[in-house]
């Protein structure tokens, strides 16, 4: 794998990371990420 796709696939995960932990923080309140 050349090093430009591997970073391409760290960033993608890293963004699929911090929504996850967005969504969990945002449940307590009943709110979902799109609202």
């Amino acid at each position: 794998m050349r090093p430009a796709e591997e970073l391409r696939y760290l960033i993608l995960g890293a963004q699929r990371e911090g929504a996850r932990a967005y969504a969990a923080a945002l449940a307590p309140t009943g709110l979902t990420p799109a609202q």
